[in-house]
């Protein structure tokens, strides 16, 4: 079986081919590929069961073709909405519907909802580690073309191929096997005779634009990989609208096309990022640096993906507005894609950070009245280590009260969440409200210790001194309270 499998696995995936001699590919396969390759615009939009991996799950896709060779590829999830499983305990782990793109730019990716996007640039010269998945990017014209369903879906490059390549490619895969060619009724049988003693058959209908009908692959201990199909026109070309892969008689993947649109003149000369949502604000997240002098962040302004700042230049000038999505974040909604212990996690990790940075404002806030009191009135070395010591007593007092009331203030925050996403205002308030009543004594300590204990350290003639340097200052340079 590994043999069957691995040959089939790499037998289309198109690298440079060598220019030794070869024998002849029988021309009908060389035709079969062809018909696929005539598919050019449109879509289909298809299922696939991984009964071998994950049985009684039926995934749905959607692939988009623009004439100019852009690509769009959609992983939808199964009948539960599970876009990705642990395939090894099989248990489902995201529900975020996955858009890809290819085009002249480079290769995206972007999850459904969410605001950042992954961006591969189309440089020459790019590391193999950096290049973009593409085998993520499940191509559905492969069908049928090989005996085994994860060979059909990574025959994507094969459509960018002359007959004469596909021919050379053919060859340097099956190490010049022999070749040969027969008439079986209406159908013709084109088989590839290997040296390890294994075969590869193709059943191709010439009346159905050479569509082949039926492919399999045995190796020489028997073991058998074979493809059935059905086949029907669509918008004038054959195409499988069913496709069982079966291994020793065994149901491993079932493909089904639930509905298709090809090859019609309205259909989309090109795509770009707005095609598969990316939205005025989106981070675009380099996986290959586009200039080796320039680091900075980009976002996509609807049109083009710029810098951070002009970005945020443009928005400050009302020229750019961030998209929906984005504005929704940050009203605090969810994505409806989010399960509930990945919402649960989100929520808690966002108010711990919340919370956090509440508490460092506070420390901030409270350090900067320290500074500002010493440099004022001019304190000399013994009262400002007075005021430090007042300061540090303070912090520590709001310390203990933080962490008696942060779990809380979590639970508070969270209520408060969950009414704004449902529009309950008085609830909203309400939450509100307990939360100020449960941070009030930190705001005592403030303003019933740390500001009077400063207070007492000046001396009236540092209170004097420091009267008569503001009033000798302009007042735009007065010290700020």
């Amino acid at each position: 079986m590994s043999m069957v499998n691995n040959l089939f696995f790499c037998i289309f995936l198109f690298l440079l081919a060598g220019e030794d001699a070869a024998p002849p590919v029988p021309a009908p396969l060389i035709r079969a590929v062809e018909a696929r390759r005539a598919i050019v615009s449109g879509q289909l939009e298809w299922t696939l069961r991984q009964e071998a991996v994950l049985p009684g799950r039926e995934f749905r896709f959607e692939t988009r073709y623009a004439f100019n060779g852009d690509r769009i590829f959609r992983s939808l999830g199964d009948q539960d909405g599970w876009v990705e499983y642990d395939l090894k305990s099989r248990e489902p782990r995201q529900r975020f519907p996955l858009n890809h793109l290819t085009n002249a730019d480079g290769a995206w990716r972007l999850p459904e909802t969410s605001v950042i996007a992954d961006y591969w640039p189309q440089t020459p010269g790019t590391p193999q580690s950096l290049r973009p998945p593409f085998d993520e990017m499940r191509d559905p014209r492969g069908i049928g073309l090989a005996p085994h369903a994860h060979s059909c879906f990574e025959l994507g490059n094969i459509f960018d191929a002359d007959a004469n390549r596909i021919a050379q490619e053919l060859n340097r895969q099956f190490r010049n096997p022999k070749w040969q060619e027969r008439q079986s009724g209406e159908r013709i049988e084109v088989t590839a005779l290997l040296a390890e003693g294994g075969r590869a058959v193709w059943i191709i209908d010439p009346r159905r634009d050479w569509c082949v009908e039926e492919c399999s692959a045995a190796g020489p201990e028997g073991d058998k990989a074979e493809c059935v199909m059905r086949l029907q026109q669509i918008d004038g070309h054959w195409f499988p609208v069913e496709a069982r892969f079966l291994l020793s008689g065994m149901l491993t993947n079932e493909f089904k096309l639930t509905a298709a649109a090809i090859n019609r003149p309205d259909d989309r000369g090109e795509f770009g990022p707005n095609d598969i949502g990316m939205e005025p604000g989106f981070n675009i997240s380099w996986q290959a640096r586009p200039d080796p002098n320039d680091d900075g962040p980009r976002i996509w302004d609807g049109d083009r993906m710029v810098p951070s700042d002009t970005w945020a230049a443009a928005v400050d000038r009302g020229e750019k507005k961030p998209g929906a999505t984005l504005l929704a974040r940050r009203r605090g909604e969810h994505s409806k894609y989010l399960t509930p212990r990945q919402l649960t996690d989100l929520i808690r990790h966002h108010d711990q950070m919340h919370n956090q940075a509440v508490s460092d404002r506070v420390h901030s806030a409270w350090h900067r009245h320290t500074l500002d009191v010493c440099e004022r009135f001019a304190l000399d070395d013994s009262q400002r280590q007075k005021a430090m010591d007042i300061l540090a007593d303070c912090q520590e007092q709001a310390g203990k009260i933080m962490s008696s009331i942060r779990d809380d203030l979590v639970r508070l925050q969270v209520e408060m969440a969950a009414a704004r996403r449902k529009g309950e205002s008085d609830k909203v308030a309400d939450a509100q409200r307990r939360i100020t009543e449960k941070t009030g004594p930190i705001e005592e300590i403030y303003q019933r210790q740390l500001v009077p204990r400063l207070d007492h350290l000046p001396t009236r003639q540092q209170r004097d001194a420091a009267t008569r340097r503001s009033e000798s200052q302009p007042a735009s340079q007065a010290a700020s309270p």
